[in-house]
């Protein structure tokens, strides 16, 4: 049996010893099938994978797992952006493209796999050009930036990073304080979706098929019609439990709505 050989834990020297099996089954969760859902009139989507940090630890499986949810993604009908090993300069330009394209009542998903720390209940991502915090980016202004283009959208963000606690923290940039506050429910309804819990790691390292943990059980998922949103991740969260797998996804949306990644765009008359 194989284990996972390390973390995507950033700077942080907590010890932290677990055996985490890669064998996968999928579960036969008794869901119900998706009710009658929203139906996109566009879906677009940003796929970020970081390996490549300098002064931090590269990783080993993130743009592997960008590229394998980018397929899944444009085989389900997402016109799908790549990027891979980027700072922040190039997440934030390529952040401002995804949300010129949105359109009313459409799916906007945003998947990143990297580096991650939490500093007081906010959530950064790492870009890898300098590999410290001055590259880090706020989860809230990384949705403020595509929620406020939508009219009535979907807003879906998946992250596979750590949520470990940092010293110090990150500097925050003017207008970031709370910026998450600053998109109207009406204007853009999100689902945010956690690879771990608050202050947790997240694995990076060996699976059978050389993705992440959490990525490996979400990968097989995403082209599933019968599953919305809630229940894709129920089934996440279930599979991964039922392989002895302590690391536990976690969930915080504000949807109103049924929504299904696969659901087929709207045909106009």
């Amino acid at each position: 049996m194989n284990f996972i050989k390390s973390s995507r834990l950033l700077l942080c020297n907590t010890p932290y010893s677990i055996r985490l099996p890669f064998a996968r089954t999928y579960s036969s969760v008794p869901l119900a099938p998706a009710k009658k859902s929203f139906i996109p009139s566009k879906k677009v989507a940003l796929v970020i994978g970081n390996d490549d940090y300098t002064i931090i630890p590269q990783l080993q499986s993130c743009v592997k797992d960008a590229k394998d949810v980018h397929s899944q993604l444009k085989s389900i009908g997402f016109e799908a952006e790549l990027l891979t090993n980027a700072n922040l300069r190039e997440t934030k330009s390529a952040l401002l493209r995804i949300a010129d394209k949105r359109v009313p009542n459409d799916i906007c998903l945003i998947y990143y796999s990297g580096h991650g720390i939490e500093y007081s209940g906010r959530g950064y991502l790492m870009g890898t050009s300098k590999g410290s915090y001055k590259d880090a980016m706020l989860i809230g202004m990384l949705l403020t930036t595509v929620c406020t283009q939508a009219d009535n959208g979907k807003t879906v963000f998946i992250s596979d990073s750590c949520r470990t606690p940092t010293r110090p923290a990150p500097p925050l940039r003017e207008g970031e304080e709370g910026i998450i506050t600053a998109v109207p429910p009406h204007v853009s309804q999100f689902h945010l979706e956690f690879a771990t819990s608050p202050n947790d790691i997240a694995w990076d390292g060996e699976s059978a098929n050389h993705n992440s943990l959490f990525t490996s059980y979400l990968l097989p998922l995403l082209t599933r019609r019968d599953l919305d949103l809630n229940s894709l991740f129920t089934v996440v969260r279930k599979n991964m439990e039922d392989a002895g797998i302590e690391q536990r996804p976690w969930t915080h949306h504000c949807m109103t709505t049924s929504v299904c990644l696969a659901a087929d765009i709207q045909k106009l008359e």
